[in-house]
């Protein structure tokens, strides 16, 4: 310190003496004030000893005197009582002692202390009164002292071998002849005089000690019972003991509870005990040290004062170069001082801390070697020309690391304006940069995520015109940055004619003050393009008509409004629908009702939203919401019938149509159900039930007819053609009644064929055809059925081709498949053309069903009347070809294969042909 301070001190000139009358006079009134407390503390203290001396002597008289005064209640008690005792000793034995001397007795011994009792002995030591005892009574020795000392009066003996501190007191009985019948003796319990010590009013810390006289504890306040009885053989107790040794004082720590005391203690003149009182000097020395304590922080603060006083007479502008050393030691900055050539003096630990060289390796070094060449450059200069030089210079730490510095050099002058000394500070300027830095890459970075979101700023001050706003703003105003800032009044043109009042008085002073307000307008821009912008305007105002600044943010939001616009068209297109849509979020809470969805409900938009959906549910737990719940969860559809709940409680059946909207990653987003009152289509649907249920028992009815009146029909039948074709075989009919017998035989073999297929079709859709589904080889059949159907192919000139490809098994009925496949080839060889084909060919469907095909060439069915082709009886128009047929083939044939769990279907093109075809289902491998 005195090194780094050299250039700080100044010389002495000299001593005056006298300068220092006034210290000495000072120091000596500060002795003699040191010496008047110390003298007032003795005494005090001294005092403070003599007081607790004092107010224990008289505790211990206190007690001897109350401990007296229960020996002489004891003895008057005694005396009183011996006259009653004598006629008791005096009974021969063990006589029955009279009731009114027992009361007597007993009366006398209610008027002894607590904590002792009487007891009546005979001559012999045994108790009369009360009853009990024997030859182990301690107080033997007592009757001895009695028969020996025939005129003595109240005796007191300290009991051997039993609890210390417990007395017997008694008073011979004797006859009148004075011979001695026995004693009455009191005894003294400890409790007596523990009760006696706890009355004392001790101070804290205290205590009151009764040691009996071979020195056991007899009784302690405070109490201490696990100790009662426990020697002390002290020789400073014991000599007081002694007669006449008077009261004594030690102060030692005790050794029951090892607390500091002044005891005081002295044998009690009324029984063979010493009493001992012990003030704990941490109690009655409590105010003295208080009053040391306040001596000396005051005398400290004396001392301090003149030292203080002192130190400023001699040594004034010390404490300036100590302020200065502290500021210089404790600156964040570095601080350098060098001499007038330029080398370092002295440097601070900030220095170091900045340029890596301790102070000691700055010291002797040159200014300017804490700069690089061109800072030196630049410093000298300055210095020598204005006498200070301040600027950011480069320079490199110790390390070599480079880095930034502000360095401020100023020179220090005489009295007489020469510099005699240089001080620098040298401030670290390497977190300004780096913060400087953060800052441009946070305003990078801000520019950057508000082009990103589209948000673009403007400032704007009146007072000076000056206007600035981002890149994002141009972008918005659809104006080039090349061209320059507009002009605030081309930026108001910009703005819908409509719109510019209400951005006017967003844009006016008012009360002084900041305020802030948001504005939707639209701008057109110079392209023509109308964009509706959001603006955040902020105002400053000094309570003008004219702000003082006004600034803001610009948001491009014609996309949002084209959004709201379309969700606005979405709306009412829903509240146009009858049906209700009610639209919940994942949770299942409820978002959007449409008008048909709270008319159906009962319900208040207001009171809907948020709710979950369940609520509106009838029964929460029936079979039909979980299953919902289930395909919702799952992200699927579901559609079914469930009831809901209106507001006023009463359900109604809804027709719901259930679904999820999930995300890209599949997770359910939103929840939606389109649902009408399913209320009257159930009434129809019943109705419907009902006529359906009457049609089907009509048609079973009408089923069971035909097929009762077919068996009838059929056995006459059989007897004509039977008949007929006998008379046929007559020769010697002629040619024009063999015609007519021919007639009759094909008249009657094509009614007989449609008895057969009425027989069969109410069979089928009475429920009664029996199947025999077993696996069928399907090329022997389709062989078979083209073989059948050769005869009538030749008859009407027509070719049928067998295109089998691979052997295929299905699962059905054989003569039942067979009867559907001759069917399908009868009719397309009926109702083709002379030289036309038919195509019989097997394979498989797109689902791997198996499928039998007949094509034929015939002149095709106009495509409206296909679905007419399988009701029965109607063989659309061909009754009028003269080509036969009964119109239930086809009928027939569709309920054959559906028993048979297949399918018929037909394709046609008019004048290019049909191919019908069936599918059937796959056999199971054998």
């Amino acid at each position: 310190m005195a090194r780094r301070f050299r250039f700080l001190r100044l010389a002495s000139r000299g001593a005056d003496p006298v300068r220092w009358v006034g210290p000495l006079a000072l120091m000596v009134s500060l002795v003699g004030v040191g010496a008047i407390l110390a003298v007032d503390l003795v005494r005090s203290h001294q005092r403070d000893y003599a007081a607790a001396r004092a107010v224990s002597a008289r505790q211990i008289d206190r007690i001897d005197r109350q401990i007296a005064a229960a020996l002489r209640r004891i003895d008057l008690v005694l005396t009183e009582a011996v006259r009653d005792a004598v006629p008791l000793l005096a009974a021969s034995g063990r006589a029955a002692v009279s009731p009114e001397i027992e009361r007597d007795l007993a009366r006398w011994s209610a008027f002894l202390p607590e904590g002792t009792g009487m007891v009546v002995r005979d001559a012999a030591g045994l108790a009369r009164f009360p009853a009990g005892g024997g030859a182990s009574w301690p107080g033997a020795a007592l009757l001895r002292r009695m028969q020996a000392d025939p005129g003595g009066g109240l005796l007191v003996e300290l009991l051997p071998g039993a609890e210390a501190g417990q007395l017997s007191l008694g008073r011979p009985v004797r006859a009148g002849d004075g011979r001695l019948l026995g004693l009455i003796e009191v005894t003294v319990r400890p409790d007596y005089f523990q009760a006696v010590l706890a009355a004392l009013p001790l101070p804290l810390f205290a205590s009151a000690t009764l040691l009996d006289n071979n020195l056991r504890l007899a009784a302690r306040e405070p109490a201490l019972p696990t100790e009662l009885g426990r020697p002390l053989p002290h020789d400073h107790l014991r000599a007081a003991m002694a007669p006449g040794a008077g009261l004594r004082e030690s102060e030692i720590v005790s050794p029951l509870d090892g607390v500091s005391r002044l005891f005081q203690y002295r044998k009690l003149q009324s029984l063979p005990y010493l009493m001992l009182i012990g003030r704990a000097p941490l109690e009655f020395l409590a105010d003295w040290r208080d009053k040391a304590a306040f001596y000396g922080l005051a005398y400290g603060a004396l001392t301090l004062a003149l030292l203080a006083l002192l130190r400023i007479h001699l040594r004034g502008s010390e404490d300036r170069r100590r302020l200065v050393a502290e500021v210089f030691d404790s600156a964040r900055e570095g601080i350098v001082v060098a001499d007038r050539a330029g080398r370092i003096l002295a440097a601070n630990a900030a220095l170091g801390e900045i340029t890596g060289y301790a102070p000691q390796e700055a010291v002797g070094r040159d200014l300017g070697g804490l700069l690089d060449p061109a800072g030196t450059a630049r410093l000298w200069p300055g210095l020598v020309a204005e006498g200070g030089w301040r600027g950011e210079v480069w320079t490199r730490r110790k390390s070599g690391e480079p880095y930034p510095q502000w360095l401020s050099v100023a020179a220090r002058r005489d009295r007489h304006g020469v510099v005699t000394h240089y001080i620098g500070v040298v401030s670290d300027l390497s977190e300004l940069h780096q913060a400087r830095r953060q800052a441009e890459e946070t305003h990078r970075r801000l520019e950057q995520a508000q082009t990103l979101a589209g948000l673009g700023w403007w400032d704007y001050e009146p007072a000076s015109g000056r206007l600035a706003w981002s890149a994002t703003t141009f972008a918005i105003l659809g104006r080039d940055p090349a061209e320059g800032m507009p002009s605030l009044d081309s930026l108001i043109a910009a703005i819908e004619p409509e719109d510019r009042d209400r951005v006017r008085a967003c844009c006016r002073g008012g009360e002084p003050g900041e305020s802030e307000s948001d504005l939707m307008f639209r701008i057109r821009r110079p392209d023509g393009e109308l964009r509706h912008v959001v603006s955040r305007f902020h105002v400053v105002s000094d309570g003008g008509a004219v702000p003082l600044r006004l600034a803001g943010t610009l948001l491009d939001v014609t996309e949002r409004e084209a959004i709201i616009v379309r969700l606005d068209l979405f709306r009412r297109i829903l509240d146009s629908s009858p049906q209700g849509v009610g639209i919940a979020d994942a949770e299942g809470r409820i978002l959007f009702a449409n008008r048909a969805c709270l008319t159906m409900t009962g319900h208040e938009a207001a009171a809907l939203t948020g709710r979950h959906y369940l609520t509106l549910v009838e029964d929460p737990e029936a079979d039909a919401v979980r299953q919902r719940a289930q395909a919702l969860a799952a992200g699927q559809g579901w559609t079914g019938v469930i009831g809901l709940r209106r507001a006023d409680g009463t359900t109604f059946p809804s027709y719901s149509n259930a679904g999820a909207v999930c995300d890209a990653q599949g997770r359910v987003q939103y929840l939606f159900d389109i649902f009408s009152d399913f209320t009257d289509e159930i009434a129809r649907q019943r109705e419907l039930g009902a006529a359906r249920d009457s049609a089907e028992a009509a048609s079973r009815a009408k089923s069971a007819f035909l097929a009762n009146m077919s068996h009838e029909l059929r056995t006459p039948m059989n007897a004509i053609l039977g008949f007929s074709q006998f008379v046929m075989m007559d020769p010697t009919l002629a040619e024009a009644q063999r015609e007519r017998i021919a007639a009759i035989y094909h008249a009657g073999s094509h009614l007989l064929e449609l008895i057969n297929d009425i027989l069969d079709l109410a069979r089928v859709e009475a429920g009664r055809i029996d199947l025999t589904l077993d696996r069928v080889e399907l090329v022997p059949v389709l062989r078979e059925c083209a073989d059948l159907i050769q005869p009538l192919a030749r008859e009407r000139g027509v070719s049928v081709e067998l295109a089998a490809g691979a052997d295929l098994a299905a699962r059905a009925d054989r003569l039942r498949l067979r009867q559907v496949l001759v069917n399908l080839l009868s009719n397309a060889v009926k109702y083709n053309h002379q030289g036309g084909s038919v195509r019989l060919s097997l394979g498989r469907d797109p689902t791997g069903r198996v499928r039998v095909s007949v094509a034929d060439t015939g002149p095709g069915i106009p495509p409206e009347r296909v679905a007419e082709l399988f009701t029965p009886f109607n063989r659309l128009g061909a009754e009028r070809s003269g080509i036969e047929g009964t119109g239930i083939g086809l009928a027939l044939s569709r309920r054959i294969l559906e028993e048979m769990e297949g399918a018929v279907g037909v394709e046609s093109r008019p004048g290019r042909g049909s191919l019908f075809w069936i599918d059937l289902p796959p056999a199971v491998p054998p």
